[in-house]
């Protein structure tokens, strides 16, 4: 059916075939609209703008079509020409920037790309002067509707080499970051490669004119491109928008990255991560908590994660041990539904090592190797505690070098050195590994006694004062005899604290030493017995 009307005075039909153009200009508009919501994101931006360009240039050659006389064709032509005329170049900035090569030109570099555009519309529009867009224009009857046909110009074909190279340069950087993308994210990049592929259909039968008539296919495919695009950007959201940021970022941190699905699957590891968790194998679409079974608490973790947090947690592999700081990270989407998981590992080894360095330079006593006054006092108390709380039996000694004044003043500080590091050696190859003893300042020594009563309490004190006097110091050649006095405390009820079972143990000690040292006094409730 055609229907003429008279449209600002050009003879217009209603053209059936125009409206699949119209219906893709259309939808061109509402994905550019929704694209540039997005422009933060890359490539939106530029395909916002590439598809406000196929709708002007889709639209235009719509109402081409329907119009009946040479001054509307040309009219509706004009309209066109600022769509075709800029689309290439637009092709070009929407592929640099979904493929983040877009950093590499410099904005006078991509301004560059728009110099044939404008030289064209230009051209366009001063054609009648100097016809080296088109010449000989006429409509053509011969189709099923009429449109125009026309002698092409020099610069036609330049703009259309222009078209040529655009498409083709595209073409290449989807193929190359098809091939260097992870196989997880191949799927999104080649829907965007075919995208990019169908504009040649159109271009090629336009250039080479395999029908009489001289229908411009072109509008159809680029429509058709652009609807590929959008659904290779919206299909995969936001998160997936620009996958060669992936490569960059989730390859190249220095973090071990696993990427899980709702169902705890993993569904993408960086090396860093396989490094880690010495993972050679393919893992992709396993569950996270099974493929990492051989690491119970850190697969007791991945079986369940409700909350973003974090824990350290220590890996033992032949031999050797390493920490790891993971965080659980929920991603969220809309109305804050849980759609994935990021678990994060750091090797903090280095800080743990050094943690640990500064923790026991904090509690050991470096002359001797032994627990510190800091550390004696905090173990006293938690096993103070700890014995009270569950009516455990608790002993302390309390011990005194003999005479140490007198064996610094008669061999020199270092043989007094020498003589605590000796009796340290002693004591801590014949106590306990629950047990702890500690230099407490000068020549004192406390050694803790968990789960032991008063008679065992003093059989080891007795046995640690022989071994002093059977084992005496040979420091440069130099035997010096050496003996200790001792003063022994077991916790009784009638002890509210800490001090109490120290000046016990003090008070047995200082008896010890009253009765002629090199012996062992036991703290009782009347006072204080000799061992």
């Amino acid at each position: 059916m055609i229907i003429k009307t008279n449209l600002w005075r050009y003879d217009m039909v209603f053209n059936l075939y125009s409206l699949p153009l119209y219906i893709f200009s259309l939808l061109m508009l509402i994905l550019a609209f929704t694209a540039w919501n997005y422009k933060t994101a890359g490539g939106a931006k530029e395909f916002s703008m590439l598809a406000l360009a196929c709708a002007l240039y889709s639209s235009a050659y719509g109402l081409e079509i329907s119009s009946l006389n040479l001054k509307t064709v040309l009219l509706w032509l004009k309209i066109e020409y600022l769509g075709i005329a800029v689309i290439p170049a637009l092709f070009i900035l929407f592929a640099l920037a979904y493929t983040e090569k877009s950093n590499r030109f410099s904005i006078i570099a991509k301004s560059s790309f728009f110099i044939i555009p404008l030289i064209t519309v230009s051209l366009f529009y001063t054609n009648q002067l100097h016809g080296l867009i088109y010449q000989d224009v006429f409509i053509d009857q011969e189709g099923l509707f009429p449109v125009i046909s026309f002698v092409r110009g020099p610069w036609y074909w330049v703009q259309n080499g222009y078209v040529v190279m655009a498409i083709l340069y595209s073409n290449i950087l989807f193929m190359v970051m098809w091939s260097n993308a992870n196989k997880v994210y191949r799927r999104q990049i080649a829907i965007m490669l075919v995208g990019s592929l169908i504009p040649w259909f159109g271009l090629v039968i336009y250039l080479f004119r395999p029908l009489t008539w001289n229908l411009d296919f072109n509008p159809f495919f680029l429509s058709l491109s652009s609807i590929v695009f959008a659904w290779g950007l919206f299909r995969y959201k936001l998160f997936d928008l620009v996958p060669i940021v992936r490569t960059k970022l989730f390859e190249e941190l220095p973090y071990g990255v696993l990427i899980l699905d709702p169902a705890l699957r993993i569904i993408d590891i960086n090396d860093s991560a396989r490094c880690y968790l010495g993972l050679d194998c393919p893992v992709v679409g396993q569950k996270a908590a099974e493929v990492l079974s051989y690491w119970p608490k850190l697969a007791k973790l991945l079986a369940a994660i409700d909350r973003k947090y974090h824990v350290e947690l220590k890996k033992e592999d032949n031999g050797s041990t390493h920490w790891f700081r993971i965080d659980f990270l929920p991603l969220k989407g809309e109305n804050r539904i849980v759609t994935g998981h990021i678990i994060l590992l750091s090797d903090i080894t280095e800080r743990k090592e050094v943690e640990e360095e500064l923790k026991t330079l904090a509690t050991t006593d470096i002359l001797t190797g032994l627990w510190n006054r800091r550390y004696f006092i905090e173990t006293m108390d938690k096993e103070l505690k700890r014995a009270k709380r569950y009516r455990h039996k608790l002993a302390l000694i309390m011990l005194d070098v003999d005479h140490f004044k007198k064996i610094n003043d008669s061999f020199g500080h270092q043989a007094g050195d020498y003589t605590l590091q000796h009796i340290g050696r002693l004591f801590l190859n014949r106590l306990r590994a629950v047990d702890t003893v500690a230099r407490l300042g000068g020549d004192e020594i406390g050694i803790i006694l968990p789960e032991i009563n008063i008679d065992d309490a003093r059989k080891l004190a007795v046995s640690l004062k022989e071994a002093v006097a059977d084992n005496p110091v040979d420091f440069k050649n130099r035997e010096i005899p050496v003996t200790v006095s001792m003063g022994v405390a077991v916790l009784t009820e009638t002890m509210s604290g800490l001090e109490d079972i120290l000046s016990a143990a003090d008070r047995a000690l200082y008896q010890a030493k009253e009765k002629g040292r090199n012996r062992v006094a036991v703290s009782t409730v009347n006072g204080s017995e000799e061992g």
